[in-house]
């Protein structure tokens, strides 16, 4: 029976890269998280990570890029963000990204603070891009993919057809500066004090938070109107 909520492939294997600034790492064997709804993700042995992506200002509020509790998240994130693997809307990437966090033991506050920072600012697009089947319920993009058939061999699995008009018509890039910081304090106070009071914040509370600090962030406008 397939797990939901779970890991397969940890502990993740990284290696760094040579030379890197900032520090960059190489996963050396598949990581998989199967989500709630029983929804597949995977990244590759060879992608390539920055840990949690986290903007230099954002350090001091949520923490290093490759904090444990939260790196085998962020090799997940990285994957579906990258340019040629925007396969899935960025919203279920970014939620994914918060599920995978508290499945690996991440303070569920600090997830929420996370995931507030990169459903704001990090990357969003458009429509997507064909995708290959990676197993069950799973699609990404790379090249050659194998799934693992239940006797451990490898099968070799087709591409999808490319999504009706091309590829991608627009991508927001992820983007944070100084002037962003007091705002995402902000929200770590107010998740902070819903968590002891008892009454958590749910995630649609934190995106509605978004959208009314952001009426300028066309995804974010489009998103709340897909609720």
């Amino acid at each position: 029976m397939r797990c939901t909520s779970c890991f397969r492939g940890l502990p993740a294997v990284l290696e760094e890269v040579p030379g890197s600034v900032p520090l960059k790492k190489t996963l050396k064997s598949d990581l998989y998280y199967t989500d709630s709804t029983g929804t597949v993700w995977k990244a590759n042995t060879g992608d390539v990570t920055d840990g949690a992506s986290i903007p230099d200002v954002f350090v001091p509020l949520v923490g290093d890029r490759f904090e444990p509790d939260f790196l085998p998240a962020a090799i997940i994130h990285d994957h579906y963000t990258n340019d040629d693997h925007k396969v899935r809307p960025w919203t279920d990437t970014a939620r994914v990204f918060y599920q995978a966090m508290v499945t690996n033991q991440t303070p569920v506050s600090k997830a929420k603070v996370m995931y507030y920072a990169v459903y704001v600012f990090g990357p969003h697009w458009g429509q997507l891009k064909p995708g290959q089947f990676c197993g069950d319920h799973c699609i990404n993009i790379a090249p050659h993919e194998y799934a693992i058939e239940s006797d451990g061999s490898d099968k070799k699995l087709e591409a999808l057809a490319p999504p009706v008009g091309g590829g991608l018509f627009y991508v927001e890039p992820p983007h944070a500066n100084a002037s962003d910081v007091p705002e995402l304090a902000d929200v770590k106070k107010m998740v902070e004090a819903a968590e002891v009071s008892g009454n958590p914040m749910s995630l649609g509370e934190l995106e509605r938070q978004a959208t009314i600090r952001h009426p300028e962030k066309i995804f974010l406008a489009i998103a709340a109107q897909a609720k």
